[in-house]
């Protein structure tokens, strides 16, 4: 029913290497927080993670990431961008629209 809340909608999450990321289980990183600030990470996360939706991320995009995914995880920001510069958000979930949270 609430669908999706990654990506600093509800929640996101920093590594203990500093990476952060929309969720645990999102391993996509858009940004160390030892090469650049938080809130460039954040705003870039928050970007790609506008609007929670129905379809949940780690589960619809877990093999184009571990397409992605080198040596360690997560992928970093510089592949990172490259992976989702084609992704839809998918369907708003409708709770959050019912209450007025996002449109």
């Amino acid at each position: 029913m609430l669908g999706c809340c990654a990506g600093a909608i509800d929640r996101f999450y920093i590594g203990a290497a500093g990476d952060v990321q929309p969720c645990e289980f999102v391993n996509l990183s858009f940004g160390n927080l030892n090469e650049v600030d938080f809130e460039t990470a954040y705003l870039r996360m928050r970007e790609a993670f506008a609007v929670p939706c129905e379809e949940w991320t780690c589960c619809t995009r877990a093999r184009e990431i571990a397409a992605h995914a080198g040596e360690t995880l997560p992928v970093p920001w510089e592949t990172t961008r490259k992976i989702i510069a084609g992704w839809q958000p998918g369907t708003p979930t409708r709770v959050y629209r019912k209450l007025g949270i996002y449109r």
